[in-house]
């Protein structure tokens, strides 16, 4: 499950910081992947297609939100 670890942990330093990080578990990325892929697949899933997916490039500063009311 480092895989999946890794690929959420980026996703939130990709929108919050505008950067990711590298693969830095032991083994490689992937023997982490295949092993998530089983893992899922052996409880009845179907692999999501979105964690294979890159990120879209960083913007300095990361995700700006702003407050809007509306009525």
């Amino acid at each position: 499950m480092d895989y999946i670890q890794w690929k959420h942990e980026n996703a939130i330093s990709a929108l919050l910081f505008g950067w990711t990080n590298p693969w830095h578990i032991s083994n490689d990325v992937q023997s982490s992947r295949s092993s998530a892929v089983s893992f899922v697949q052996s409880h009845g899933y179907q692999w999501p297609a979105i964690l294979d997916e890159e990120f879209p490039a960083a913007e300095p500063g990361g995700v700006h939100y702003e407050r809007k009311i509306i009525e």
